[in-house]
């Protein structure tokens, strides 16, 4: 970069994560990680319930944020070791600014994915894994070979002005906790033993 020069998709994709955290922070704490210590998540977040006059913090869960139409993907097959190891569920989102609205994607099919390669040689992983949308309920399978993993339809698909209605705003909440804890029963420590 060169004084008074900015690379433009990295502004937009900044902005989407500005969006992003601002959405998420309306379930609870969401901390926005460093963008030099980028390591697949943009966001490690929580959801928090109401209790008289505190919030009680629980659930987290990671997300990976990325403007409309561009895709999800992790290149290396550090990244699937890393996938791993992660203790908490992974969430994409997808922002547009255009129309200020989210998708939200679950990557319950990742653990799939990974149960099928677990006992493979990492010599025959995948060199990426690329997650696929779709506008079918169906997941689909996963295919260890090509890397590629069926996502779904969003489990969350709203606008920005859909937060300043609370019953909206807890549904969505609601929605989120049920996908959370649904893909932490899966990925507790014994899922690969």
């Amino acid at each position: 970069m060169s004084g008074g020069i900015l690379e433009y998709n990295f502004r937009e994709g900044y902005r989407s994560e500005y969006l992003a955290h601002y959405i998420f922070s309306s379930f609870g704490p969401a901390i926005p990680v460093a963008r030099e210590d980028d390591f697949g998540l943009d966001l490690i977040c929580n959801i928090s319930k109401s209790d008289g006059k505190v919030q009680l913090v629980e659930s987290s869960y990671g997300i990976q944020i990325k403007s409309i139409k561009t895709e999800f993907k992790f290149t290396k097959k550090e990244a699937i070791k890393w996938l791993f190891h992660l203790d908490f569920p992974l969430l994409f989102a997808e922002i547009d600014k255009t129309n200020l609205s989210i998708k939200i994607f679950s990557t319950w099919s990742l653990n799939w994915f990974l149960l099928r390669i677990n006992s493979a040689e990492d010599s025959s992983w995948p060199s990426e894994i690329s997650f696929v949308p779709s506008n079918s309920e169906d997941f689909g399978s996963p295919d260890p070979d090509t890397g590629v993993i069926p996502i779904g339809k969003p489990i969350l698909d709203f606008s920005l002005d859909d937060l300043t209605d609370n019953i909206k705003r807890e549904y969505f909440q609601n929605v989120l906790k049920e996908w959370i804890d649904l893909d932490k029963k899966i990925t507790s420590p014994e899922k690969l033993a």
